[in-house]
């Protein structure tokens, strides 16, 4: 939760848990443990656009706004402090659900093998997401437990 406008209380609270949270990073290193996933609507419009010629010192022709876009695609996308570990874009107006996160769990998995050995093979990988349905789903977060 975060208020939209912070009191002197809440201001020093946040330094406080800020300043703990880097002193604690520096005895036990964990922000290179955090992996954190994010999904995104991407809104997209293919408007094909001709060329056209027109007389000197004459208007070119109006066009109208394009109207909304109904074409969205969903990204998905994992990272961690260095860099992306795994994204998808999954198809038109495909919805993400647990069985599709469970997936993606497994991909990422690959890539944590791939990109990051060390931290895969210790088993102490912090995940970060909201919790939405398809992260809060009981099946998400067994596949997630497996994970770290």
């Amino acid at each position: 939760w975060v208020p939209h406008e912070l009191s002197e209380k809440n201001l020093n609270d946040r330094i406080i848990i800020c300043t703990s949270l880097l002193a604690h990073n520096k005895i036990e290193p964990f922000l290179d443990r955090i992996i954190t996933g994010y999904e995104k609507w991407i809104t997209y419009e293919n408007i094909i656009r001709k060329r056209a010629f027109y007389e000197p010192g004459k208007p070119a022709p109006s066009t109208s706004k394009p109207k909304l876009s109904l074409n969205k695609r969903m990204l998905c996308i994992w990272w961690n402090i260095r860099r992306p570990m795994h994204f998808e874009l999954l198809k038109p107006n495909e919805r993400l659900n647990s069985e599709r996160h469970c997936q993606q769990f497994d991909k990422l998995k690959t890539a944590l093998q791939e990109k990051r050995p060390a931290m895969f093979n210790r088993k102490d990988i912090i995940l970060l997401h909201d919790n939405a349905r398809p992260h809060a789903a009981l099946g998400t977060r067994q596949k997630a437990a497996e994970l770290g």
